[in-house]
């Protein structure tokens, strides 16, 4: 049976039980940005993620947070689950990665093999951690006062 194919990734999946590989790219990049991996790695399918409002889905709503992403995108690639899959995401790509772990566990969904994530903080931490956009300059100053004082101890500082 041949499984509906989804604009969520750059190419259809090969018939079969292939293990695949979805790749979700860091923050403000396309698939496209992975275009440089192999589209397989030994007998494992590679599949950059593509998200809505990123090159050919340019004219789609971007998503503003995580959780709804991963409410459309369990279901978008849920005909790909039923095979042996691993998830890769980088810095901002990893929270997405993530998100989406959660989603399908949350729906009951077969689980990656594996999730692999890299330059990210941990999800409970948000995406900025302690240090944001908004944060003012006087608290950015006491933090940078702080964190200066624990290395000129020879200390790590604590969070």
């Amino acid at each position: 049976m041949s499984q509906p194919f989804t604009r969520w990734l750059l190419r259809e999946p090969s018939p079969g039980r292939a293990p695949l590989l979805f790749c979700f790219p860091y923050g403000g990049a396309g698939a496209s940005s992975l275009r440089g991996w192999p589209a397989r790695i030994g007998e494992i399918e590679v599949h950059p993620v593509q998200l809505p409002g990123r090159e050919n889905r340019i004219l789609e709503e971007p998503y503003s947070d995580f959780a709804a992403f991963a409410r459309d995108a369990v279901p978008a690639l849920g005909a790909y689950l039923e095979r042996p899959y691993a998830v890769i995401g980088h810095c901002m790509g990893a929270l997405l990665a993530h998100a989406f772990t959660a989603r399908a566990q949350e729906l009951g969904a077969p689980l990656p093999q594996r999730l692999f994530v890299s330059a990210s903080l941990v999800p409970h931490r948000g995406f900025y951690g302690l240090y944001h956009p908004w944060m003012s300059d006087r608290r950015m100053a006491q933090e940078l006062q702080r964190v200066g004082h624990h290395l000129g101890n020879g200390e790590l500082p604590a969070e």
